[in-house]
C-alpha cells in the first residue's frame, strides 16, 4: 500500500492546510518539495504576521516574521531558520548547493510580496548594512502602516522607500544604521540631506515621523505638514525654536514636536523672544525650562520644554496644565452668565500683575470712581493667600458698595478686606465654605477691629462654615 503524500491531497484540502498556517510556516513548507513550492506559489491564502523586519547584509540576509527568523547565508548558500526563545545552534538549516543565497531570499519574499497584495500590515523595519544596493527586494507597493528603515545614507531611503503604498503608511522611522566598520570621522560629520527625501509621497502623507541618529538639517519647515515629529538636529538657531513656536500654534496638524539636540546658537536669546520662562529643577543639576502660548479661538495652548538633557518639546495642552507660577498669565472675558468666549495667554506678566493692571485701568475709567460690586472668588475651594498679600501690598485701593466673599476663610478675608475703601463700602457678604472652614477667633478678633468691618451699615452670612459673634455685628443696620 502507498503511503499517499501532502501534494497528493485534494487542493481544497491543501488550501484549509495552508489557512491554518502562518507564513513562516508555509515558507518552511514550499521548501519540502517541487510539487508544494508550485502550489503554494499559485495560492493567496496565509495568516500575515503583523510585523516584518529584514536586514540585508553582505554576508547574509535576515528576515524576521513576527517570533520567527530565516537567515539566508552567502557561505555554502546555507537557510537557517528558528524561533525567537531558540538559540541559532539549535535552530533547523538546509544546504542549497549552486544557488546564490540572495535568489534564495528573493524567491521567498517574492512570496511574501504575492500574500501581501491584498493585506495591511503593522509595521515593517528594514536595515541596510554594508551591502551592494543592486538588489531590488520590492517590485510593487507594500502596505505597511508603519515603515521602519535603517540607512546611512538618503539614497538608500530614495530607493526604497517608494515601493511602500503611501495611501496606507502612517509613520515614517529613519534610523542611522550601526555599520560593522567605523567611518572616518569627517564621514560621520556629513548632514543627511532630506531635501530629495522630502518629495516623496511616502514623505508627504506619513502622519508621524521619527528620526533617530541622523544629522538631518535644522530646517522644521521640512515638518510642519506631519502630526507628531521626534528628531535629531546637531545644533539649533534659536530662530528655529522661535519660528517653530509661531507655525505650531497656527497649525491645523501638529500635535507635538521634539528635537534632541547639541546645543542651541545663541541660547540667551530665547528669553527676549519668547518671554521669561517656569524653570523646574529635579536634583539640582537636570531640570527644564517651561514657556506657555496662547491659540487663537482654541480651548488648548502651546507649551514649550527645553530641557537641560538637551531636548525640545512643543506640544498642544490643556490650560489646566498650565502650573501655579508658571511664565504668563491665561486671561479669560466674557459676559455675565455666559461661558467664556475669549482668551488669550498674556506671556510677560504673572498673575496678580494682569490682574491689577485691569483693576486699575477699571478704577481709572469708571463713570463714579464706585463700583456696585467687588466678588473674590476661591476656585473649587483653593486659597491662594499670596495673591491676597500681593493685592493688599500693592495699595490698590478698590472702591465698591458692596463686596463678597466666596469659600474665603476668615484668615484671607482678613488679608483682603483692607483693599476695599472703608468711606465707600456699604456691604459685607460671606458666602459659602472655604477649604479651612471654622472659626478662627484670633483671626475674627482683628477682623471686627477694621475700618471697613466698623463703617460697613449691613452683612450677610450664607453658609460661611463660621460663627459670627453676636456682639459684633450690633453696629449693622441689617445683618
Amino acid at each position: 500500500m502507498s503511503v499517499m503524500s501532502l501534494i497528493d491531497f485534494p487542493s481544497v484540502v491543501l488550501h484549509k492546510v495552508l489557512n491554518e498556517l502562518d507564513l513562516f510556516s508555509i515558507l518552511t513548507l514550499r521548501k519540502v518539495s517541487h510539487g508544494l513550492r508550485s502550489f503554494i506559489d499559485e495560492s493567496t491564502q496565509s495568516n500575515f504576521p503583523p510585523k516584518i523586519r529584514l536586514e540585508l547584509n553582505e554576508e547574509f540576509i535576515l528576515l524576521e516574521l513576527d517570533t520567527k527568523t530565516i537567515q539566508y547565508e552567502k557561505h555554502q548558500c546555507q537557510v537557517v531558520w528558528k524561533k525567537d526563545s531558540e538559540d541559532w545552534s539549535r535552530g533547523k538549516s538546509k544546504m542549497f548547493e549552486e544557488e546564490n543565497f540572495e535568489e534564495l531570499f528573493l524567491k521567498d519574499f517574492a512570496i511574501i510580496l504575492k500574500l501581501n497584495n491584498s493585506r495591511e500590515i503593522e509595521c515593517f523595519e528594514l536595515e541596510i548594512q554594508d551591502i551592494d544596493s543592486k538588489i531590488d527586494i520590492i517590485s510593487s507597493e507594500f502596505k505597511a502602516k508603519e515603515v521602519i528603515l535603517k540607512v546611512s545614507e538618503p539614497d538608500q531611503v530614495l530607493k526604497y522607500l517608494p515601493f511602500f503604498d503611501a495611501g496606507i503608511l502612517e509613520k515614517l522611522v529613519l534610523i542611522e544604521a550601526v555599520m560593522q566598520e567605523e567611518e572616518d570621522e569627517e564621514k560621520d560629520k556629513e548632514r543627511f540631506d532630506l531635501s530629495r527625501i522630502s518629495k516623496l509621497p511616502q514623505f508627504k502623507q506619513a502622519k508621524n515621523i521619527e528620526v533617530q541618529g541622523l544629522n538631518v538639517p535644522p530646517k522644521i519647515e521640512n515638518f510642519l505638514h506631519f502630526s507628531t515629529v521626534k528628531v535629531y538636529f546637531e545644533s539649533v538657531p534659536y530662530q528655529e525654536v522661535f519660528l517653530l513656536k509661531e507655525k505650531f500654534a497656527t497649525s491645523s496638524t501638529l500635535t507635538r514636536f521634539e528635537i534632541f539636540f547639541d546645543y542651541i546658537t545663541d541660547d540667551e536669546q530665547l528669553d527676549v523672544v519668547l518671554g521669561e520662562s517656569f524653570k523646574e529643577l529635579d536634583d539640582g543639576l537636570h531640570g527644564q525650562e517651561r514657556w506657555f502660548f496662547g491659540i487663537s479661538n482654541c480651548p488648548e495652548i502651546v507649551e514649550l520644554v527645553i530641557t537641560t538633557m538637551g531636548s525640545i518639546a512643543y506640544s498642544r495642552v490643556n490650560r489646566d496644565s498650565v502650573p501655579g507660577g508658571a511664565n504668563g498669565c491665561w486671561v479669560t472675558w466674557s459676559k455675565a452668565d455666559v461661558p467664556s468666549e475669549q482668551f488669550q495667554i498674556v506671556s510677560d506678566k504673572n498673575v496678580m500683575e494682569c490682574c491689577l493692571e485691569d483693576l486699575q485701568l477699571v478704577m481709572k475709567h469708571h463713570r463714579t470712581g464706585v463700583l456696585q460690586s467687588v466678588w473674590f472668588q476661591n476656585s473649587e475651594g483653593s486659597e491662594r493667600s499670596d495673591c491676597m498679600e500681593k493685592l493688599v501690598a500693592s495699595n490698590a485701593i478698590l472702591h465698591a458698595k458692596k463686596v463678597s466673599f466666596y469659600r474665603y476663610s476668615l484668615k484671607n478675608m482678613l488679608k483682603c478686606l483692607p483693599s476695599l475703601d472703608a468711606d465707600t463700602l456699604e456691604n459685607i457678604s460671606v458666602l459659602g465654605k472655604s477649604k479651612s472652614s471654622g472659626t478662627n477667633e484670633a483671626a475674627w478678633n482683628k477682623l471686627v477691629k477694621l475700618e471697613q468691618w466698623k463703617k460697613a451699615e449691613s452683612a450677610d452670612f450664607t453658609q460661611a462654615g463660621f460663627t459670627p459673634q453676636i456682639q459684633d455685628l450690633l453696629h449693622f443696620s441689617k445683618t
